[in-house]
C-alpha cells in the first residue's frame, strides 16, 4: 500500500477515533452514501477512472441496500438477513490498527510526534462498515434516513427523530397543491357536523 494512501486513511481513521458523538459518525456515513449515489461527471476518456470509482462505491451501495431493508417503524434495527449481508461485507474488508504517525507543530515550526491510535481501511467498504457498526453501537441508526422526495440520505437532527424529509425545500415540494387541498377538505369535513337523516 503506498505510504501516501496509508497516511490519508490514517488521518481519516484518526478523525473517527476522536469523534465520540453518534451523530458525527452518522454524518460521515451519510456523506459517503450520498457521494456514492451521485452520478459522476465524465469528460472525454475517463472510463478507467469511472470504473475505479464504481468499484470503490460498491461498498457504500451495499451499505445503502442494508439500510433500505429496515422496516419503516423500526429504523433502529437491522433484520437478520441484513446483519448477515453486513457480516459478509465486513469480513471481506479488513482494517489495520495503527499507533503513532500523527504530528503537531511547535511554535518554531518543528514537528512533535503524537502517539495516537487509529485504523486504516484497505477499501472504502471497510470504512463504510466501520461507520455503520459504530452508529449501531451508539444506537443512532434510527437517525440515518433517506428522503422520499429527493432520494438523498440525511441525519435526522430533531429531538424526537420525526423528520420525514431532508430539508424545508423537499418538504415544500412534497406539500403541493393537491396535498393542501386534500388536507383542507379533510379539516372541513371534521368541522362540519353530520346531518341526520329523517
Amino acid at each position: 500500500m503506498p505510504r501516501r494512501k496509508m497516511m490519508r486513511d490514517f488521518v481519516r481513521a484518526l478523525r473517527l477515533v476522536q469523534a465520540t458523538d453518534g451523530r458525527q459518525h452518522a454524518h460521515q456515513l451519510v456523506e459517503g452514501l450520498n457521494a456514492a449515489a451521485a452520478e459522476p461527471e465524465l469528460e472525454g476518456d475517463q472510463a478507467e477512472a469511472a470504473a475505479a470509482r464504481s468499484r470503490d462505491d460498491k461498498g457504500w451501495r451495499d451499505i445503502a441496500e442494508i439500510l433500505l431493508t429496515r422496516a419503516p417503524g423500526r429504523l433502529g434495527q437491522l433484520s437478520e438477513s441484513a446483519c448477515g449481508c453486513f457480516n459478509v461485507l465486513a469480513g471481506a474488508s479488513p482494517a489495520t490498527f495503527l499507533l503513532g504517525g500523527a504530528y503537531d507543530e511547535d511554535m518554531h515550526g518543528g514537528r512533535i510526534h503524537r502517539d495516537v491510535a487509529g485504523l486504516a481501511f484497505t477499501s472504502p467498504a471497510g470504512y463504510a462498515c466501520y461507520l455503520l457498526w459504530k452508529i449501531r453501537e451508539e444506537e443512532a441508526l434510527d437517525r440515518v434516513k433517506r428522503c422520499p422526495q429527493c432520494q438523498r440520505w440525511f441525519v435526522d437532527e430533531t429531538r424526537n427523530k420525526s423528520a420525514a424529509r431532508c430539508s424545508a425545500g423537499c418538504t415544500a415540494r412534497w406539500w403541493d397543491r393537491s396535498r393542501r387541498r386534500a388536507a383542507r377538505a379533510k379539516s372541513r369535513d371534521k368541522r362540519m357536523p353530520r346531518r341526520r337523516r329523517a
